[in-house]
C-alpha cells in the first residue's frame, strides 16, 4: 500500500512539473508573439524595411543571450526564468523582422502546421517508452550538416537548397520535439523538481518550436 501511494505521489509530481514545463513554454511563446506583433504593427513600415538589412545585428543579439541564459541555468535558478523570458522578447524582436518578408497567409499556415506537428511529435515523446537517446546520436550529424549547408546558401542564395534545408531541419526539430519531452521525465527523475530545471527543459522545447516554424515558413512560401 505504502510503495502505490508512493508511486501516486511521485506521478503527480512529475505531472506538476510537466504542467511547469509546458506552463513557462507558453509564457515564452506568449511574450515572443507579443512582443512581433508590437513591433509588426506599431512600428512605421520604413523601419520595418530597413531592419530586414541588419538582422543579423538582432541574431546574434538574440545568440548571445541565449548563451547567457545557458550559462545562467548552470549557476543560478533564481536568474533562470528572467533570462527565459528575456531572451524570448529578443527573439521575438527577430521574428518579427522574418515574419515581415512573409505574406499573411503564408505565416498563418506555417503557425498551423507547426504547431500539429508539435504537438503530435511531443504526444509521441511522453508515450513512447523506448529510450531515444539513440535518436539524438543520429540527428547530430544532421545538425551539423544543415548548419554548414546553411552557410554554405548564405553565399550561394538557392531557392531550392533553402527549401531542402527546411525540409531536413524540420525532420530533425521534430525528432527533438519527441526527445525533449522524454526528457522532462528523466530530468525530474534525476534532479527533482526546480524552475532551473523547468526553465532548462522549457527552453530546449521552445526552441524546437520556434525552429520548426521558421522552417515551415520557408516551406509554406
Amino acid at each position: 500500500m505504502n510503495i502505490n501511494s508512493g508511486l501516486l505521489v511521485k506521478q503527480k509530481s512529475l505531472s506538476t512539473f510537466y504542467a511547469r514545463v509546458y506552463s513557462l513554454v507558453s509564457v515564452a511563446v506568449g511574450v515572443s508573439a507579443l512582443t512581433s506583433l508590437v513591433y509588426l504593427y506599431m512600428m512605421p513600415q520604413s523601419i520595418v524595411y530597413a531592419m530586414q538589412n541588419i538582422i543579423i545585428i538582432f541574431i546574434v543579439l538574440a545568440i548571445q543571450i541565449c548563451l547567457a541564459t545557458a550559462a545562467r541555468f548552470l549557476r543560478d535558478s533564481k536568474w533562470s526564468i528572467p533570462l527565459f523570458v528575456a531572451y524570448c522578447a529578443v527573439n521575438g524582436f527577430v521574428l518579427s523582422i522574418v515574419i515581415s518578408k512573409f505574406t499573411q497567409g503564408t505565416v498563418f499556415a506555417a503557425l498551423i502546421s507547426s504547431t500539429l506537428l508539435f504537438s503530435v511529435m511531443a504526444l509521441i515523446g511522453v508515450i513512447v517508452k523506448r529510450d531515444l537517446s539513440g535518436v539524438l546520436v543520429l540527428l547530430i550529424p544532421l545538425i551539423i550538416g544543415v548548419i554548414i549547408a546553411s552557410i554554405v546558401n548564405w553565399f550561394l542564395d538557392s531557392n531550392m537548397v533553402s527549401l531542402m534545408i527546411s525540409y531536413v531541419s524540420v525532420v530533425i526539430f521534430s525528432g527533438l520535439v519527441a526527445y525533449d519531452n522524454q526528457k522532462i521525465k528523466q530530468t525530474f527523475y534525476e534532479n527533482g523538481y526546480s524552475d532551473r530545471s523547468a526553465s532548462d527543459r522549457a527552453m530546449a522545447l521552445y526552441l524546437d518550436l520556434i525552429n520548426i516554424f521558421l522552417d515551415m515558413l520557408t516551406i509554406s512560401k
